[in-house]
């Protein structure tokens, strides 16, 4: 398992029906249900909110 983070060049989101079934943009105010605080996918967003609270 990797996680990584990206820029997105636009705020259109293709969802393909195969590899990604669901997507959606969400703020660090009102995120979606947080994933197990075990899992990449959490640390990735707790890594993002913590350098946003820097700014």
């Amino acid at each position: 398992m990797m996680g990584f983070f990206a820029e997105a060049t636009s705020r259109r989101i293709r969802i393909d029906g195969q590899e990604i079934a669901d997507a959606a943009w969400f703020t660090p105010e009102r995120p979606p249900e947080l994933p197990p605080s075990y899992s990449i996918s959490r640390q990735l967003i707790e890594t993002h909110r913590r350098a946003v609270a820097i700014r």
